[in-house]
């Protein structure tokens, strides 16, 4: 679970969809138990983060705006980096993602 955020929305939610994940996996007896990771988006660089990413079973990308729909900064540097990618670069076939986006709805 990869988490962007400002003020903590973000991290919060990751936190609680992390909880769950580990739960879920608990009584679904899946041999052998996958762990579930908490990463911040700028913990790690973007090229070591999405190299993680793609080696897993799957990954959920948390990410909140904050102002007036701003993207978080923590988050920046791996939003430059998904965009410059060459098509194919994540090898979209293997790399199972889902995007959790939080955000007034007034942006």
């Amino acid at each position: 679970v990869i988490f962007g955020t400002q003020s903590g929305t973000a991290a919060q939610a990751a936190k609680e969809i992390k909880v769950e994940l580990q739960q879920f996996i608990g009584r679904s007896k899946m041999c052998p138990e996958p762990t579930v990771n908490l990463v911040a988006a700028d913990a790690l660089p973007p090229n070591s983060l999405l190299k993680a990413a793609t080696g897993s079973l799957a990954s959920i990308f948390v990410v909140s705006t904050f102002g007036e729909g701003e993207f978080p900064d923590m988050a920046k540097k791996l939003w430059s980096f998904l965009q410059d990618c060459d098509e194919g670069a994540l090898g979209e076939e293997s790399f199972r993602y889902a995007v959790f986006g939080l955000g007034s709805s007034m942006y």
